[in-house]
């Protein structure tokens, strides 16, 4: 769990900023100029938290291109490492994986700098902090010096395999978002989409995986090799009693019952 009394205090840094600096106006033609499109879909709402990481667990065992992802924070628990690892595994066998990630939540992380260094893995940070190895204290310092560049966050939650099935819901990647921690009660929905629609979002994908605001993660924080393979031993993933319980939901599986939808509108930017 993030450090509580660090957090705090760039919430303090963050109310200190928005006190002292105006945000600037909207464009006047930003409504207007808003274009929605039709895009034919079929849905599966998937009914419970822990469905929703066996589905994940899933799709990437049978990824057989690609896996494009964009979240606010993956955690370095149990099922944020689980989670990679099947990732790792598929990008072993060839599949390409991209992941997009917000920089709030990320510090000096070299696990995930080093995992980035495989030759299939890209790993790409969101609108970064300069502040890396001095906790919430130096972001929070941070913060109040480039408050008007950093206070634009990505909080999309975006999973896409082979350009088939996409997720998209309000979960970030961690035990706390799919129902495996006692100290969290998050309740969240996601959807699986198949259908034409998933190509639209993967050209909003494209143009912010090209965009200025993405920095590689290498850039950032020197890899340390090994790191990645020392926090899977650390977690102990092969007696895991939480990963028991993700495979037995893996192995429980049945098909998805999709709901077909004709076109809709559905504004895509």
């Amino acid at each position: 769990m993030t450090n509580f009394k660090g957090f705090c205090a760039l919430l303090a840094a963050i109310a200190l900023a928005g006190c002292a600096q105006p945000y600037p106006e909207i464009e006047a033609g930003f409504e207007s100029n808003w274009q929605s499109q039709d895009y034919q879909a079929d849905v599966y709402l998937i009914p419970d938290s822990n469905e929703a990481i066996a589905r994940r667990v899933q799709l990437v065992r049978n990824a057989k291109t690609s896996v494009d992802m964009t979240y606010f924070s993956w955690e370095k628990d149990t099922l944020g490492l689980m989670l990679f690892n099947e990732l790792k595994q598929a990008a072993d066998r060839g599949v390409h994986v991209r992941l997009t990630l917000d920089d709030l939540l990320v510090f000096n992380d070299k696990w995930l700098s080093e995992i980035s260094t495989h030759e299939n893995i890209e790993v790409k940070i969101f609108n970064p902090f300069n502040s890396r190895k001095m906790g919430w204290i130096g972001r929070a310092g941070d913060f109040l010096s480039n408050q008007k560049d950093l206070d634009n966050r990505l909080h999309e939650k975006y999973f896409n395999v082979d350009h088939q099935y996409m997720i998209l819901g309000g979960r970030n990647i961690g035990d706390d978002y799919f129902g495996y921690s006692k100290q969290a009660n998050f309740f969240d929905m996601d959807v699986l989409f198949k259908g034409e629609v998933i190509e639209a979002f993967h050209l909003n994908y494209e143009s912010l995986w090209n965009s200025e605001h993405l920095v590689p993660m290498q850039d950032l924080v020197k890899s340390k090799e090994g790191a990645f393979e020392k926090a899977l031993k650390k977690a102990k993933l092969d007696v895991s009693d939480i990963v028991k319980r993700v495979e037995r939901k893996v192995a429980q599986l049945a098909e998805p019952e999709f709901i077909h939808t004709e076109q809709r509108q559905c504004s895509i930017r």
